[in-house]
């Protein structure tokens, strides 16, 4: 717009045959118009890149490795929600020696911290027995966490296995019931045992003073016709 203006300024109906001292002043401007595009483009630049440092200085990254029960029993889907709800970003898959498995994850240094602390879950049927961690530089390249998942038969079959150890759990707890209400139906039948035999054992104690009181009574009564002659 620019040099449109200056072109009309100069005189000149038409920009397609511009003077020798047109072209170099054109040249000029668009050489500024160019620079001052190059500066902005690299100061955006700069800004974004400084912004992206600040973020991950407030950043950790760890790559966990966790070990025990854990694979084909949900191990994976626990750790992803607990990572959603702490805004923690990275990925988790299983390893090949059906025993382990590796987090990587990024956050702020105290949700990471908390996430450590969530993911060593001991809760049938998952058994966490260790946690080793290794502390690498933040790349920020998740923008979320994500579940790695391995071919459609395999997770199907954990699908599967995951299904049955909550009812294999079900079935324990169900059975643990069971006991518990045998033994309150033993406690209940032991308390109307006890409870019948106090009863006989007062019965038995208050028929004698009955009898007593009754023998007293004749006594009382004899004594008085006695006094009356």
């Amino acid at each position: 717009m620019q040099i449109r203006q200056f072109i009309h300024s100069q005189g000149t109906s038409s920009p397609i045959s511009p003077t020798a001292s047109q072209l170099k002043i054109l040249t000029l401007m668009l050489s500024e118009n160019y620079l001052t595009a190059m500066i902005m483009n690299e100061n955006q630049k700069s800004s974004s890149f400084l912004t992206t440092n600040a973020q991950l200085f407030h950043m950790k990254r760890l790559r966990i490795l966790v070990g025990g029960r854990i694979q084909r029993v949900g191990y994976r889907d626990r750790v992803a929600e607990i990572a959603r709800k702490l805004g923690i970003k990275g990925t988790v898959y299983n390893l090949e020696d059906d025993i382990s498995v590796e987090i990587i994850a990024e956050g702020e240094n105290a949700k990471i911290e908390d996430f450590l602390k969530s993911i060593r879950i001991v809760d049938h049927p998952i058994e966490v027995e260790k946690i080793d961690t290794k502390e690498e530089k933040p790349t920020g390249e998740f923008k979320y966490f994500k579940i790695k998942r391995g071919e459609p038969y395999e997770e199907l079959g954990e699908r599967i296995d995951v299904a049955g150890n909550i009812l294999y759990g079900m079935d324990k707890k169900l059975g643990s019931m069971d006991k518990k209400q045998d033994l309150t139906v033993a406690a209940i039948k032991d308390m109307h045992t006890d409870m019948t035999s106090r009863f006989d054992t007062l019965d038995h104690k208050y028929g004698k003073i009955s009898a007593t009181l009754e023998r007293i009574s004749v006594a009382l009564e004899t004594l008085a016709g006695i006094s009356k002659k």
